[in-house]
């Protein structure tokens, strides 16, 4: 079940009502700052909600995204950014868990793209160095 709520009450009683075996995702489109946005993903932890889908406003705070992500729920972020270096920035910044909007803001040339830097900071993040680089 996918919820636009952006209340903690809401989401706790669809949880409630869906039972435990129902995955729900909360789309909140961008209503907080950071720290309410930690603040909120607290007080729904109980919701053990599958991702909670941009929460932070401005969309483009990434370093902030990331922060709200040490908390407690998945972030699913993506659907405001622009273009393959957007995504690369919530990748580096560690900021989202789901990439959201990839098939609708960028061409197939740049999914492909995208994929090869997820990887390639996969790989370095392991300690996989390329030898075409050297």
């Amino acid at each position: 079940i996918k919820l636009h709520e952006i209340t903690a009450p809401e989401i706790l009683v669809a949880r409630q009502a869906s039972g435990p075996d129902v995955r729900i995702m909360c789309d909140t489109n961008c209503p907080w700052t950071v720290w309410d946005a930690i603040d909120m993903a607290r007080r729904v932890s109980d919701a053990d909600l599958t991702w909670l889908e941009e929460p932070v406003w401005p969309p483009e705070d990434v370093d902030g995204l990331a922060r709200v992500r040490q908390c407690c729920i998945p972030i699913a972020a993506g659907e405001n950014v622009a273009g393959v270096f957007g995504f690369k920035s919530l990748i580096k910044a560690n900021a989202i868990d789901i990439r959201m909007g990839v098939s609708w803001c960028l061409s197939p040339i740049e999914v492909g793209l995208l994929c090869c830097l997820h990887c390639n900071d996969n790989r370095r993040a392991a300690g996989y160095h390329s030898t075409a680089s050297r």
